[in-house]
């Protein structure tokens, strides 16, 4: 309580660096990502560029997008509304455009070349799986069902494949 009218330090970390998160901040305008994110699945550093591009460069991405202007985005974020709600309208847009801009990002990033084929999977598949990879869980139905209402998130199965 006492540092509450302290101005804030500003190499003080509000995560630790072992979470594995990440966030903007619109106080700082900044993305913060720690040490703890940087590592599968998230993050391989052994993986190819299509599966890091669609897990942790998504996940870039969605920080990122909490920093546009919004205005603008209306039409889209209507759509997004009547299929979502508007509880999860934001971390919807926010994953959505993160997963648009990593996807353009890995294309850009083959400068002209074909996307390498690994595996039997093509390099949109591997892209695609690291994104549903990130979302994978075990939950209870009781536990998803009261996270309905209240969750400023979808449901990770719906982030996972509602957006492809």
């Amino acid at each position: 309580m006492e540092r509450l009218s302290e101005p804030r330090d500003p190499r003080q970390w509000l995560m630790p660096p072992h979470a594995v998160n990440a966030y903007y901040s619109p106080v700082q305008h900044e993305v913060v990502m720690p040490a703890g994110i940087l590592q599968a699945p998230y993050f391989n550093a052994d993986a190819d560029e299509a599966v890091n591009f669609g897990s942790i460069g998504a996940v870039i991405g969605h920080e990122v997008s909490h920093a546009l202007d919004l205005r603008g985005f209306e039409s889209g974020i209507r759509l997004l509304v009547s299929q979502t709600g508007a509880l999860t309208v934001q971390e919807t847009l926010a994953d959505l455009s993160g997963l648009a801009i990593a996807h353009r990002a890995y294309r850009r990033s083959l400068r002209g070349r074909p996307a390498p084929e690994l595996a039997g999977a093509s390099a949109d598949q591997r892209f695609f799986l690291a994104w549903a990879r990130i979302w994978r869980e075990q939950s209870r139905p009781e536990f998803v069902r009261s996270q309905a209402g209240i969750s400023r998130y979808a449901p990770w199965a719906f982030r996972a494949n509602g957006l492809v």
